[in-house]
């Protein structure tokens, strides 16, 4: 009938395997734990600083076409080549960081709202601003640019909305920037629990079973003293052990070399009684 396995049946090499990789393995255990932990941290992390370049890319937007405002209106009173290159740079650079933030926000819809307003406002300022620019300057059209209340209506229209867009993105921004602060504080602080908890478990394993070896290594021992006093006294010997490792077989064996030398001292003991009995 096969019994079940027990620890004082293990081998001392199976018992030292055991002693060093049962932490082992809790330890490999929390790290997985830890790992997983840090990975979730790091996606916090990231997510901030994409939401930092999203509010920074919406700053240069709105920062770029008020540039480009600025060198229409410079443009009007002072139409000079070097001031409608630059406003064409200003254009252009404004055009870039545009598609790179409906890139960046392309796969979120509350962003995506806010951005395509930006980008609705843009265009429309973009034309007002390009309408003065191919115009030329004439005494004419800048008296109409200065001058003209419905077209300032419109721009100041416009500039509004980007304004607002801008606000509502940041705002935006800003609360899941703070959400993302919080997770990451939490994430922070289950890493040291966790960290703490795999010390404390592992030093709990480890304490628990060199008391256990060793207390169980010392009683055994001792049982094979007991029984070395008990058969140098002549006396009956202690159970055998219940235990298949190196000590249980040192039992084993003592119990059978003491069961031979008492069968010897038996034989020996009849075979002095026979003698003096035929000497009788």
């Amino acid at each position: 009938t096969r019994t079940a396995l027990r620890l004082p049946d293990l081998r001392f090499r199976h018992k030292g395997i055991l002693l060093i990789g049962l932490p082992f393995g809790v330890e490999v255990l929390f790290m997985a734990v830890l790992c997983m932990l840090l990975a979730q941290a790091n996606s916090e992390v990231e997510r901030q600083a994409f939401s930092r370049e999203v509010v920074v890319d919406a700053m240069k937007v709105s920062q770029t076409s008020l540039d480009a405002s600025f060198l229409t209106s410079i443009y009007a009173a002072y139409p000079e080549a070097e001031i409608k290159d630059a406003y064409y740079l200003e254009s252009a650079s404004l055009k870039t960081h545009m598609a790179s933030l409906l890139k960046r926000v392309s796969d979120d819809a509350a962003r995506l709202k806010s951005v395509q307003s930006m980008a609705e406002a843009l265009t429309k300022i973009s034309a007002l601003d390009l309408t003065v620019m191919q115009r030329g300057w004439s005494s004419d059209s800048f008296s109409k640019l200065v001058f003209n209340p419905q077209q300032a209506e419109v721009s100041f229209k416009y500039r509004q909305q980007l304004t607002k867009a801008v606000e509502t993105l940041s705002a935006h921004e800003n609360a899941l920037q703070s959400q993302f602060h919080r997770q990451l504080t939490e994430q922070i602080d289950n890493i040291g629990q966790v960290l703490a908890l795999g010390l404390a478990v592992n030093i709990s394993i480890a304490v628990f079973l060199a008391i256990f070896l060793s207390r169980n290594i010392t009683k055994r021992i001792n049982n094979v003293i007991a029984n070395a006093e008990q058969l140098l006294n002549g006396k009956p010997l202690l159970l055998p052990m219940r235990s298949s490792d190196e000590i249980g077989e040192l039992d084993l064996v003592f119990h059978s070399t003491a069961n031979a030398i008492f069968e010897e001292h038996q034989l020996k003991q009849r075979l002095i009684a026979i003698a003096g009995h035929e000497l009788r």
